[in-house]
């Protein structure tokens, strides 16, 4: 073989070699591509499931979340409805129990003694106060809670009324009130009266009248 024909035979194996590993790089870049095409449709499976169930639950919670704002909704329309009925009732209630006109329940123990304490009396207004307390509210028993006693039963005025004057809630002694006064007087330097509501609910003072105490 003259060296033309080794030359044409040598490029002829050459490019046989070069288009077979050609050939050879494609068959692996498609089975590669094939693979990762495989894998990736898996992924996209697994994640679309959990996509869905996700929209699903949130679908769900928005459902819930509607039916809770109108439920919330609801129950504060009902709040609002009842808080409206308190200011209504309160309000007759104060005015009825609280006007100077009334024959029962023209002032109140609480009512004094909270403005010394608290400060909303001041001077002139706080002396007031006190002496209120001193001259309607103090007994040689004790200070009653209000003054006078309610009578009879009021619907209006509800459970305040039910008992009978001086007993309970109706204008009776509670020595938890009476250091309030104790207190207030204190506040304004009056120890003198201080005092003198001190020593008047003391045990020792109760057994002086223990017959009708």
């Amino acid at each position: 073989m003259n060296k033309r024909g080794l030359l044409i035979v040598s490029v002829g194996v050459i490019c046989a070699v070069l288009f077979g590993t050609y050939l050879y790089v494609d068959h692996v870049k498609k089975q590669y591509a094939d693979t990762i095409i495989k894998e990736l449709k898996k992924i996209d499976e697994k994640y679309n499931v959990q996509v869905a169930a996700l929209k699903k639950q949130i679908v769900k919670y928005e459902e819930d979340i509607q039916v809770k704002d109108h439920a919330i909704d609801k129950l504060r329309g009902e709040l609002e409805k009842v808080r409206e009925r308190k200011r209504v009732i309160t309000g007759k209630i104060k005015n009825e129990m609280e006007r100077s006109k009334n024959e029962e329940g023209k002032i109140w123990l609480e009512t004094q003694v909270w403005a010394l304490i608290s400060g909303v009396a001041e001077g002139e207004r706080a002396i007031k106060c006190a002496d209120s307390i001193k001259k309607y509210l103090y007994t040689k028993y004790g200070i009653v809670l209000f003054y006078p006693a309610f009578s009879k039963y009021s619907e209006k005025l509800g459970y305040v009324s039910v008992f009978p004057k001086g007993l309970k809630e109706n204008a009776a002694i509670f020595c938890h009130t009476n250091p309030w006064a104790m207190v207030g007087e204190a506040i304004i330097g009056r120890g003198e009266n201080a005092y003198l509501y001190y020593k008047t609910i003391l045990p020792y003072e109760a057994n002086k009248i223990a017959d009708i105490h």
